[in-house]
């Protein structure tokens, strides 16, 4: 599951990355996005983090942290933030590091 999630993740947000630069979302990747799988995987991250069963050690060593934290450092083309918002992408993000801190701290 958690693998699954930072698939998810990776092939969305972070697939048009170079070694060493911050990611870089396009329009064209953008547009392939299965936004109906993104949502339900920031969801499900969020229902994980704030439950039981949340074990941190599992968690970081997906290295799912990693990547929220690249997505919310990604820049952007210019056609491509009206999507980004509109799915509250950064929000969600921010979301899921806020429970993560909470749960770690």
């Amino acid at each position: 599951m958690l693998m699954k999630w930072r698939h998810t993740l990776q092939k969305t947000f972070i697939k048009d990355k170079s070694i060493g630069d911050a990611p870089r979302v396009q329009a064209a990747t953008i547009a392939t996005v299965e936004w109906t799988a993104v949502n339900a995987t920031f969801k499900h991250m969020l229902a994980y983090l704030n439950g039981e069963h949340f074990n941190a050690a599992l968690f970081n060593e997906t290295k799912i942290p990693k990547v929220l934290r690249m997505i919310a450092q990604a820049q952007f083309e210019e056609a491509v933030t009206p999507v980004l918002e509109a799915q509250n992408v950064s929000g969600k993000v921010q979301d899921v590091l806020d429970a993560l801190a909470a749960k770690t701290a």
